[in-house]
C-alpha cells in the first residue's frame, strides 16, 4: 500500500529541489490553492521557513517561501 502524495509533501519537495516557492508557482506545478496553509504546517512541524519579498520586471511585488536549511 502506498503513501498518498500530500500537498504539504509536494510543498516540501519543491523547497528542498528548487528553493523559492511562489503562489504562482504552487498552482501551476502542484495544483496547490492555498500554499500558505501548507507552509504553516510545515512551520509547525519544525521546518525553518521565510518569506521573502520580491519584484517583478513590472515592479510588481509577490512573495515566496524559501527554506533554511540546518547545516
Amino acid at each position: 500500500m502506498s503513501k498518498r502524495y500530500t500537498q504539504k509533501q509536494k510543498t516540501l519537495d519543491w523547497l528542498k529541489t528548487y528553493g523559492d516557492l511562489t503562489f504562482k508557482d504552487a498552482v501551476k506545478y502542484l495544483d496547490i490553492l492555498d500554499v500558505r496553509k501548507r507552509v504553516e504546517e510545515l512551520r509547525k512541524e519544525g521546518y525553518n521557513i521565510i518569506t521573502i519579498t520580491n519584484k517583478s520586471a513590472s515592479g510588481a511585488k509577490y512573495g515566496a517561501y524559501r527554506l533554511i536549511e540546518e547545516e
